[in-house]
C-alpha cells in the first residue's frame, strides 16, 4: 500500500563500484540473494550505506536493511528516503504508528513521496480529513505532485485497493482533474455504481467530454 522511488545509481553507489552493483540497482527487485550469493560481500563492500540498505531489502534482508538505513540517516547521506523505506518496512509489518513517525520525519527531511504514504496510512487508519491534508500538501507542489499523486492512485487500483484509489482520485477530481474524473467514471462503471457513474458522467459532459462505453462494456471511451 506504500509508494517507492526509483533511486539513481550514482546516489548509492561509489565511483570505484563493481559495474555489478550498477546492474543490480537498476534491474530492481528480482531473486538477487541467489543469483549474487557468491560475490555478495564483495559486491557490497563498494556500495555506502544507502545502497547497502537497498540491496538488502531487495534481497529481502530486511533487518540489514533497517540497519543500514539508520547507518545512512546518521551519516546525514539520503536522509528524508531512508526514513521513508524505514516507514515502508514498519507500515508492512502492521506497525502503522512507527510508519507514521518515520514519514513525517521524511517528509521533515523534504522527501515529499513520504506525504502520500502518510495520507495512506492515515487513510488506512480511517482517519479521512488528515489523509486530506497530506494530499492537499502534495497536490500544492505542482505538477510534479500531481503527476505522483495520479501515479498512486493507479498503482491502489492495479493492486486491487481500489478504495484507496478513488479517495485519491476522488481528491483529484475535486480540483478538476480531467483524468481523474474519466478514471472515476470507468471505475464506477465497472462497480455497478450506477449514482456515481452517472456523477461523473455528467461533470464530464460539462467540460466537454461525451462518455461512451465500449463494445466490451467494461471501458469508456
Amino acid at each position: 500500500l506504500f509508494v517507492t522511488t526509483d533511486i539513481e545509481v550514482s546516489k548509492v553507489v561509489q565511483e570505484s563500484s563493481h559495474e555489478e552493483v550498477k546492474r543490480i540497482l537498476e534491474e530492481g527487485p528480482c531473486d538477487l540473494a541467489e543469483r549474487f550469493r557468491s560475490r555478495f560481500n564483495e559486491v557490497m563492500s563498494d556500495v555506502n550505506s544507502f545502497g547497502k540498505a537497498r540491496i538488502n531489502l531487495m534481497t529481502n534482508r530486511v533487518g540489514s536493511a533497517k540497519v543500514d538505513f539508520e547507518k545512512s540517516i546518521s551519516e546525514g547521506f539520503q536522509v528524508g528516503d531512508s526514513y521513508n523505506s524505514l516507514g515502508l518496512i514498519a507500515g508492512a509489518h502492521g506497525d502503522f504508528n512507527k510508519a507514521m513517525e518515520y514519514q513525517k520525519l521524511s517528509a521533515e527531511n523534504g522527501f515529499y513521496p513520504a506525504r502520500i504514504n502518510l495520507a495512506n496510512t492515515y487513510f488506512m487508519l480511517g482517519e479521512y480529513d488528515l489523509a486530506k491534508a497530506q494530499l492537499e500538501k502534495v497536490f500544492s507542489l505542482g505538477e510534479e505532485g500531481l503527476t505522483a499523486l495520479y501515479a498512486c492512485a493507479n498503482q491502489m487500483k492495479d493492486t486491487g485497493n481500489l478504495d484507496l484509489a478513488i479517495f485519491i482520485f476522488e481528491f483529484l477530481a475535486k480540483k478538476d482533474v480531467l483524468d481523474a474524473m474519466i478514471s472515476l467514471c470507468n471505475m464506477y462503471y465497472r462497480l455497478r455504481d450506477r449514482k456515481n457513474f452517472q456523477k461523473y458522467k455528467r461533470e464530464l459532459y460539462e467540460c466537454g467530454f461525451d462518455v461512451l462505453i465500449s463494445t466490451q462494456g467494461n471501458e469508456i471511451n
